[in-house]
């Protein structure tokens, strides 16, 4: 059983409702203001945080390091270098400080992934209660590394990622965090086909490492993290936007602030009819018991002195009698008096005392 742990004061365990990630990465555009309403929107959600990315794209990417193919076709700018376009999407220190600000007020956590090490050191200093790694970090062990070093909890997407990479970042992050990690099972994909969601390798991941898993979700739908939900996520990751006609390379896989309403809603719902591994009794069908289920009648005269059978019985509705289940207790027993036909039975009818309704 993996030890529960805290991000600020939300608890991360199995049988809490997920933590529950809002992620606006770029999709700010670069407008602080923009941000400001994301924030107010993932609260007004439900969201536990919402989560940024923090980087200088000097240090990420090449000058002439080409788009990805889903950036081209999400900001229909083929001629635009990846520099370029982070360029336009980075926030700056200052940014950083009035968006945490602006989260404190509102009563929801921020989080953002750094990119390189400076960006650590920066969100270390700004107090953030934990770090959000990129898929891209897994297969970097001196990154990780140097991240659990801070010895505050990390959540880490396995997108893009082998298995054997993921045993290297694990061993590093249960040797500087012992439990306080999650592992995001993740397809690096935008969006992402809900065929491609692979959420049954959560259960191998819980199995194999002993650790918090989590799902980070880059499909157009609710389903697959519904099913994370149920195969025991705790933490659910989905990217959202003001609107999906914007032209940043994200909006158009991400939910619209309806529909992350709507998505956290049935994230919430999903695991709260899982209910337990016991069967128990609602309170509501303890109310129907009464009404639904079924007691003895007679189904036709038995007379005094008479064996009754299994065809001289029936069952109806309510069960203020003896109960239905108690059917083969009553056969074969002697009738004391003559019986009418749809006759509710009772022990004052057969030479038989010990039956309870």
């Amino acid at each position: 059983m993996v030890k529960d742990f805290k991000i600020s004061n939300k608890k991360i365990c199995s049988s809490a409702i997920p933590f529950l990630i809002a992620e606006i990465g770029v999709n700010h555009d670069g407008s602080i203001e923009k941000a400001k309403k994301m924030i107010n929107v993932a609260k007004a959600a439900g969201a536990d945080c919402v989560k940024f990315q923090t980087y200088n794209p000097v240090n990420l990417v090449s000058l002439n390091a080409k788009k990805a193919p889903y950036q081209i076709k999400n900001t229909k700018k083929n001629n635009e270098s990846q520099f370029q376009m982070l360029k336009k999407l980075r926030l700056s220190y200052s940014d950083h400080k009035e968006l945490i600000k602006h989260c404190k007020k509102k009563k929801i956590l921020f989080l953002s992934t750094p990119y390189n090490f400076d960006d650590v050191e920066m969100l270390n200093r700004l107090k953030v209660p934990a770090f959000k790694l990129a898929s891209m970090h897994l297969s970097e062990p001196a990154f990780i590394e140097h991240v659990a070093k801070k010895k505050k909890p990390v959540i880490i997407s396995t997108g893009m990622s082998e298995f054997s990479e993921i045993k290297i970042a694990v061993k590093i992050l249960k040797k500087y965090l012992k439990n306080k990690f999650i592992l995001m099972q993740c397809t690096t994909n935008y969006p992402a086909d809900y065929n491609e969601a692979n959420i049954k390798v959560i259960m191998k991941f819980k199995d194999f490492f002993n650790c918090h898993v989590g799902y980070s979700d880059h499909t157009l739908n609710n389903v697959s993290a519904i099913a994370a939900t149920s195969f025991g996520a705790v933490a659910i990751e989905k990217h959202f936007t003001l609107n999906k006609n914007l032209k940043g390379p994200d909006h158009k896989c991400s939910l619209s602030p309806l529909e992350l309403s709507n998505f956290i809603s049935d994230i919430k719902c999903a695991k709260i009819c899982l209910g337990k591994k016991e069967k128990t009794l609602s309170s509501g069908e303890k109310k129907n018991i009464k009404f639904m289920k079924r007691s003895i009648y007679t189904k036709k005269l038995i007379k005094k002195g008479q064996i009754i059978s299994i065809i001289d019985l029936e069952f109806k509705r309510p069960a203020t009698g003896i109960s239905s289940s108690k059917a083969n207790q009553i056969v074969g027993k002697v009738a004391k008096k003559d019986i009418p036909a749809n006759n509710l039975l009772n022990k004052k009818h057969i030479n038989i005392r010990s039956i309870d309704n």
